[in-house]
Protein backbone atom coordinates (compact mmCIF):
# COMPACT_ATOMS: atom_id res chain seq x y z
CA UNK A 1 0.00 0.00 0.00
CA UNK A 2 1.31 3.27 -1.01
CA UNK A 3 2.09 5.34 1.87
CA UNK A 4 0.04 9.17 2.30
CA UNK A 5 1.79 12.57 2.50
CA UNK A 6 2.55 13.66 5.92
CA UNK A 7 1.45 17.04 6.21
CA UNK A 8 2.49 19.59 9.61
CA UNK A 9 -1.09 20.30 10.12
CA UNK A 10 -4.53 19.25 8.79
CA UNK A 11 -7.37 21.96 9.16
CA UNK A 12 -11.15 20.85 9.55
CA UNK A 13 -14.24 22.61 8.57
CA UNK A 14 -16.67 22.86 10.94
CA UNK A 15 -20.46 22.86 9.11
CA UNK A 16 -20.63 19.55 7.50
CA UNK A 17 -17.89 17.95 8.79
CA UNK A 18 -17.86 18.24 12.40
CA UNK A 19 -21.29 19.37 13.14
CA UNK A 20 -24.17 18.93 10.95
CA UNK A 21 -24.78 22.22 8.97
CA UNK A 22 -28.41 21.32 7.62
CA UNK A 23 -30.45 22.31 10.93
CA UNK A 24 -29.05 26.08 10.95
CA UNK A 25 -29.96 26.08 7.00
CA UNK A 26 -33.20 24.19 7.76
CA UNK A 27 -33.91 26.95 10.28
CA UNK A 28 -32.54 29.94 8.27
CA UNK A 29 -34.95 28.31 5.36
CA UNK A 30 -37.90 28.43 7.45
CA UNK A 31 -37.57 31.87 9.15
CA UNK A 32 -37.00 33.27 5.67
CA UNK A 33 -40.21 31.75 4.79
CA UNK A 34 -42.33 33.22 7.41
CA UNK A 35 -40.72 36.73 7.23
CA UNK A 36 -40.91 36.72 3.29
CA UNK A 37 -44.52 35.79 3.70
CA UNK A 38 -45.00 38.78 6.61
CA UNK A 39 -43.74 40.80 3.55
CA UNK A 40 -45.90 39.75 0.71
CA UNK A 41 -48.39 37.03 2.04
CA UNK A 42 -49.46 35.80 -1.75
CA UNK A 43 -45.64 34.12 -1.70
CA UNK A 44 -45.25 30.61 -1.72
CA UNK A 45 -41.75 30.12 -1.75
CA UNK A 46 -40.37 26.39 -1.55
CA UNK A 47 -37.35 25.50 0.46
CA UNK A 48 -35.34 24.46 -2.38
CA UNK A 49 -35.67 27.90 -3.58
CA UNK A 50 -34.47 29.78 -0.55
CA UNK A 51 -31.46 27.04 -0.05
CA UNK A 52 -30.06 27.19 -3.45
CA UNK A 53 -30.20 31.31 -3.10
CA UNK A 54 -28.08 30.87 -0.32
CA UNK A 55 -25.91 28.35 -1.46
CA UNK A 56 -25.29 30.24 -5.00
CA UNK A 57 -25.85 34.01 -3.35
CA UNK A 58 -28.16 34.66 -6.05
CA UNK A 59 -31.75 36.16 -5.13
CA UNK A 60 -34.60 34.95 -6.15
CA UNK A 61 -35.91 37.68 -8.72
CA UNK A 62 -39.49 37.87 -7.62
CA UNK A 63 -38.13 38.13 -3.78
CA UNK A 64 -35.34 40.98 -4.84
CA UNK A 65 -37.29 44.03 -3.06
CA UNK A 66 -37.84 42.40 -0.02
CA UNK A 67 -34.90 39.55 0.58
CA UNK A 68 -32.39 41.72 2.33
CA UNK A 69 -35.19 42.99 4.80
CA UNK A 70 -36.25 39.13 5.37
CA UNK A 71 -32.79 38.02 5.89
CA UNK A 72 -32.72 41.41 8.50
CA UNK A 73 -35.48 39.79 10.71
CA UNK A 74 -34.49 35.97 10.37
CA UNK A 75 -30.66 35.67 10.41
CA UNK A 76 -30.80 37.02 14.53
CA UNK A 77 -33.66 34.33 14.89
CA UNK A 78 -31.22 31.48 13.77
CA UNK A 79 -28.02 33.05 15.73
CA UNK A 80 -30.57 33.02 19.42
CA UNK A 81 -31.16 29.17 18.73
CA UNK A 82 -27.50 28.67 17.64
CA UNK A 83 -26.60 25.99 20.24
CA UNK A 84 -30.12 23.90 20.10
CA UNK A 85 -29.26 23.48 16.22
CA UNK A 86 -25.65 22.29 16.67
CA UNK A 87 -25.54 19.02 16.54
CA UNK A 88 -22.12 16.95 15.97
CA UNK A 89 -22.04 14.24 13.41
CA UNK A 90 -21.84 10.96 14.66
CA UNK A 91 -18.37 9.32 15.11
CA UNK A 92 -16.40 12.97 13.66
CA UNK A 93 -15.36 13.78 17.34
CA UNK A 94 -14.32 10.54 17.64
CA UNK A 95 -12.27 10.91 14.67
CA UNK A 96 -10.57 14.02 15.41
CA UNK A 97 -9.21 12.51 18.05
CA UNK A 98 -7.89 9.48 15.90
CA UNK A 99 -6.13 11.90 13.34
CA UNK A 100 -3.75 12.82 15.33
CA UNK A 101 -0.57 15.64 15.14
CA UNK A 102 -1.25 19.21 14.30
CA UNK A 103 -4.91 20.03 14.04
CA UNK A 104 -6.76 23.50 13.64
CA UNK A 105 -10.44 24.25 13.25
CA UNK A 106 -11.08 26.93 10.04
CA UNK A 107 -14.72 27.92 9.57
CA UNK A 108 -17.15 30.75 9.45
CA UNK A 109 -18.78 30.37 12.49
CA UNK A 110 -20.94 32.69 14.66
CA UNK A 111 -18.61 33.02 18.18
CA UNK A 112 -21.19 30.75 19.87
CA UNK A 113 -19.69 27.78 17.95
CA UNK A 114 -16.34 28.01 20.41
CA UNK A 115 -18.52 26.88 23.15
CA UNK A 116 -20.22 24.70 21.55
CA UNK A 117 -16.98 23.11 20.27
CA UNK A 118 -15.76 23.28 23.80
CA UNK A 119 -18.93 21.69 25.51
CA UNK A 120 -18.17 18.76 23.16
CA UNK A 121 -14.06 18.84 23.70
CA UNK A 122 -13.08 19.33 20.39
CA UNK A 123 -11.14 22.34 21.40
CA UNK A 124 -9.06 20.10 23.78
CA UNK A 125 -7.88 18.12 20.54
CA UNK A 126 -6.79 20.66 18.27
CA UNK A 127 -4.35 23.49 18.47
CA UNK A 128 -6.20 26.59 17.44
CA UNK A 129 -9.55 27.16 16.63
CA UNK A 130 -10.10 29.67 13.60
CA UNK A 131 -13.84 31.38 13.38
CA UNK A 132 -14.34 33.92 10.76
CA UNK A 133 -16.36 35.50 13.47
CA UNK A 134 -13.64 36.34 15.62
CA UNK A 135 -10.42 36.02 13.38
CA UNK A 136 -12.61 38.87 11.04
CA UNK A 137 -11.71 37.15 7.76
CA UNK A 138 -14.35 35.37 6.23
CA UNK A 139 -14.27 32.30 3.32
CA UNK A 140 -13.83 32.44 0.47
CA UNK A 141 -11.46 35.25 1.14
CA UNK A 142 -7.96 33.31 0.25
CA UNK A 143 -6.21 36.07 3.01
CA UNK A 144 -8.11 33.61 5.67
CA UNK A 145 -6.04 30.65 4.49
CA UNK A 146 -2.70 32.67 4.97
CA UNK A 147 -3.56 34.13 8.10
CA UNK A 148 -3.79 30.47 9.43
CA UNK A 149 -0.64 29.23 8.15
CA UNK A 150 1.04 32.53 9.67
CA UNK A 151 -0.73 32.12 12.87
CA UNK A 152 0.76 28.51 12.79
CA UNK A 153 4.14 28.94 11.44
CA UNK A 154 3.84 26.99 8.87
CA UNK A 155 4.38 27.28 4.92
CA UNK A 156 0.63 27.09 3.30
CA UNK A 157 2.15 23.90 1.19
CA UNK A 158 2.47 21.86 4.45
CA UNK A 159 -1.06 22.30 5.25
CA UNK A 160 -4.33 19.76 4.60
CA UNK A 161 -7.22 21.74 4.18
CA UNK A 162 -10.42 19.25 5.08
CA UNK A 163 -14.25 20.61 4.12
CA UNK A 164 -17.43 19.80 2.08
CA UNK A 165 -17.78 22.76 0.05
CA UNK A 166 -15.44 23.86 -3.39
CA UNK A 167 -16.45 27.78 -2.96
CA UNK A 168 -15.42 28.22 1.01
CA UNK A 169 -12.90 25.77 1.59
CA UNK A 170 -11.63 23.34 -1.38
CA UNK A 171 -10.61 26.48 -4.18
CA UNK A 172 -9.29 29.35 -2.05
CA UNK A 173 -7.26 27.23 0.17
CA UNK A 174 -5.56 24.97 -3.12
CA UNK A 175 -5.20 28.58 -4.83
CA UNK A 176 -2.83 29.43 -1.81
CA UNK A 177 -1.20 26.62 -2.32
CA UNK A 178 -2.60 23.94 0.61
CA UNK A 179 -3.33 20.30 -0.22
CA UNK A 180 -6.99 19.98 -0.10
CA UNK A 181 -9.92 16.97 0.78
CA UNK A 182 -13.07 17.18 -0.02
CA UNK A 183 -15.66 15.45 2.13
CA UNK A 184 -18.52 14.43 -0.08
CA UNK A 185 -21.24 13.01 1.66
CA UNK A 186 -24.25 15.15 2.87
CA UNK A 187 -24.79 14.97 6.33
CA UNK A 188 -28.27 14.84 6.99
CA UNK A 189 -30.06 12.74 10.22
CA UNK A 190 -34.02 12.86 9.84
CA UNK A 191 -34.22 11.81 13.87
CA UNK A 192 -32.48 14.57 15.12
CA UNK A 193 -35.46 16.63 16.96
CA UNK A 194 -35.63 20.38 15.67
CA UNK A 195 -38.39 22.27 17.10
CA UNK A 196 -37.80 25.25 15.63
CA UNK A 197 -38.67 24.80 12.40
CA UNK A 198 -42.72 22.89 12.10
CA UNK A 199 -43.24 19.89 10.61
CA UNK A 200 -44.41 20.88 7.26
CA UNK A 201 -41.02 22.81 6.34
CA UNK A 202 -39.00 19.97 7.62
CA UNK A 203 -40.85 17.68 5.12
CA UNK A 204 -39.90 19.68 2.49
CA UNK A 205 -36.50 20.39 2.89
CA UNK A 206 -35.59 16.97 3.67
CA UNK A 207 -37.28 16.08 0.54
CA UNK A 208 -35.48 18.52 -1.76
CA UNK A 209 -31.45 18.30 0.17
CA UNK A 210 -30.65 15.56 -1.40
CA UNK A 211 -31.36 16.33 -4.94
CA UNK A 212 -30.62 20.18 -4.23
CA UNK A 213 -26.61 18.76 -3.48
CA UNK A 214 -26.45 16.71 -6.53
CA UNK A 215 -27.38 19.83 -8.37
CA UNK A 216 -24.75 21.98 -6.30
CA UNK A 217 -22.25 19.89 -7.17
CA UNK A 218 -22.79 19.51 -10.49
CA UNK A 219 -22.33 22.80 -10.59
CA UNK A 220 -18.65 22.77 -9.68
CA UNK A 221 -18.28 19.36 -11.76
CA UNK A 222 -16.32 21.11 -14.52
CA UNK A 223 -13.71 22.11 -11.69
CA UNK A 224 -13.49 18.83 -10.21
CA UNK A 225 -12.57 16.97 -13.50
CA UNK A 226 -9.95 19.63 -14.26
CA UNK A 227 -8.02 20.27 -10.79
CA UNK A 228 -9.41 17.41 -8.63
CA UNK A 229 -9.09 18.01 -5.06
CA UNK A 230 -5.72 15.98 -3.63
CA UNK A 231 -8.02 13.41 -1.47
CA UNK A 232 -11.89 12.52 -1.65
CA UNK A 233 -13.20 11.64 1.76
CA UNK A 234 -16.62 10.71 2.86
CA UNK A 235 -16.54 12.15 6.22
CA UNK A 236 -14.18 12.24 8.68
CA UNK A 237 -13.63 8.96 10.36
CA UNK A 238 -12.78 8.51 6.52
CA UNK A 239 -9.77 11.37 6.92
CA UNK A 240 -8.96 9.29 10.48
CA UNK A 241 -8.72 5.87 8.12
CA UNK A 242 -6.32 7.35 5.82
CA UNK A 243 -3.84 10.07 8.52
CA UNK A 244 -4.70 8.54 11.67
CA UNK A 245 -5.90 5.41 13.49
CA UNK A 246 -7.88 2.35 12.68
CA UNK A 247 -11.65 3.86 12.35
CA UNK A 248 -14.82 1.96 13.19
CA UNK A 249 -17.05 0.99 10.26
CA UNK A 250 -19.01 4.10 8.92
CA UNK A 251 -21.24 4.92 5.46
CA UNK A 252 -22.20 7.83 3.83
Amino acid sequence: MQSQPRFEVILIDVGGVVLYDFPVEMALSYFMYRELRRERPSLKPRAADLVWAFRTGSRPPALRRIWDNAVARAWPLVLSEWPNLSFPIPSAIDAISRIGGRLAIVANQPPMTLQVLRDLGVEDLVEYIFLDSIVGISKPDEHLYRHVATSLGIEPQHALMIGDRFDNDIRPARNVGMAVGWVRCLQLDESLHIPQVPAFWQKDYLQMRPTLQVQLDARDGDWLRTAPPDFIFDDLADVAVTFGQPPTAHVC
